[in-house]
């Protein structure tokens, strides 16, 4: 009808409605129309499932790529964190060796931080041998990266690399308390200990450290981020509050990893002063002395420091991480955006 003008149109309307059916150009105009209705509305059925085609995509994507760090960004990490924790909570860890000590505070921000840098050459490869065999389990568990980890799973994950720092941790533990004792350079307690007491003298109390080790990296690379998201996703409080979640929850694990741990930490304490094991045999017998000896509150000893100093830990490295994880998601996103 187009280009006739409106009367010809209507004109044309009315002698099809009185004309015979088999008229050609109401036949035509009849085909032509259901054609164009047919036409349009496979267009809109296509659109309709190209929509629901993508939306499905886009949520198979979010459930089937899980983000890891891989090797060299959990060594990376570790070493940043380790360094970032020694000197933010240096204090703190003076505050529980003078209480564990019996001697006065320091009076002075110097004294605050008085070997700081050896303890930070100290705890910066220990922090990356945990991150980093966290990472290594981890991608064991989820077979490659190639699922999420239930919360089970990445709390198990945590206490096995905790206890396979032990390995390094026990024998340097074990060197600075004997070089303390001993008042001799780091060398000199190395080949004292080797020629008097042997090699294998280097992993007594691996044991305790390792219970130690598993129980704190447990809470601070599993326990602190489960529970960190169930704050977040179940308290109203915590609702999208991911960093007053995180500290919630490090506040929780950190507790929780201290009143299980110092007992032993002190017992084992204990046993690497007495390297020949001429007091204490084993880390049981030491606890079980010292309780008898000075009862039970001696195995709290500074403890209230060390509570603060394990928790203020778990969430410092627990939050970096979890930035770090949420830092490679987003610019995976990004990149898949872009693609």
């Amino acid at each position: 009808f187009g280009g006739g003008g409106g009367f010809g149109a209507t004109a044309m309307a009315a002698e099809c409605i009185d004309a015979d059916p088999s008229d050609a150009p109401l036949s035509n105009s009849v085909v032509v129309f259901n054609d164009t209705t047919t036409l349009f509305n496979a267009t809109l059925e296509c659109a309709d499932q190209d929509q629901q085609l993508q939306q499905q995509n886009e949520g198979q994507n979010i459930e089937t790529a899980p983000v890891f760090l891989t090797q060299l960004e959990n060594i990376m990490l570790g070493g940043f964190a380790g360094l970032f924790k020694t000197f933010l909570l240096m204090p703190l860890a003076t505050w529980k060796y003078c209480s564990q000590q019996g001697k006065a505070l320091p009076s002075s921000i110097g004294e605050w931080y008085r070997g700081v840098v050896p303890n930070a050459s100290f705890m910066v490869p220990i922090t990356i041998l945990q991150i980093w065999s966290n990472g290594f389990i981890e991608k064991i568990v989820s077979r490659g990266g190639k699922r999420e980890l239930s919360p089970a799973e990445k709390i198990g994950v945590a206490v096995a690399a905790g206890a396979l720092s032990a390995l390094l941790y026990g024998p340097l533990d074990l060197v600075i308390i004997q070089q303390q004792k001993l008042q001799l350079g780091l060398l000199a307690t190395l080949s004292h200990i080797q020629k008097t007491y042997g090699i294998s003298k280097f992993m007594r109390g691996i044991k305790a450290c390792m219970v130690r080790e598993a129980v704190y990296t447990g809470g601070y690379l599993g326990i602190a981020p489960v529970l960190s998201g169930i704050l977040e996703s179940s308290v109203p409080v915590f609702d999208h509050n991911p960093l007053l979640a995180s500290l919630g929850g490090s506040v929780i694990a950190g507790i929780a990893a201290s009143l299980v741990t110092h007992p032993v930490d002190t017992a084992k304490t204990n046993i690497q002063a007495d390297i020949m094991g001429v007091q204490y045999a084993n880390t049981r017998q030491a606890i079980v002395d010292i309780v008898e000896e000075e009862g039970i509150a001696s195995l709290y000893k500074g403890g209230f420091a060390r509570c603060m100093q394990v928790s203020a830990s778990v969430f410092v490295l627990s939050d970096i991480r979890a930035r770090a994880l949420k830092l490679k998601s987003n610019l995976v996103k990004k990149a898949e955006r872009q693609s």
